[in-house]
């Protein structure tokens, strides 16, 4: 689930994998650009209660950064538990 790390060392994911199976169908509902704007937002709105923020460079873009690998992993088992209902 970690695609990279910051300078800081701060791990970063990619926000199509902080979405559930639920969000997932439902962005088909939309087209193109809106499509990708609603996956992102509800991705940020995901991970906001494991401390993850909007991490947006050159290098990396659209991804969510985490203070640490222990938010992450609550974060998936959060995630796994959303899918499982």
């Amino acid at each position: 689930m970690i695609e990279a790390y910051t300078p800081a060392g701060k791990p970063i994911i990619h926000f199509l994998s902080a979405l559930t199976e639920k969000q997932e169908n439902i962005s088909y509902e939309y087209e193109g650009i809106q499509r990708i704007d609603y996956k992102y937002r509800e991705a940020i709105n995901n991970t906001r209660q494991f401390n993850g923020k909007a991490y947006d460079t050159k290098a990396f873009g659209g991804g969510i950064v985490f203070p640490s690998e222990s938010f992450i992993d609550k974060f998936k088992e959060w995630l796994n538990k959303e899918n499982s209902q």
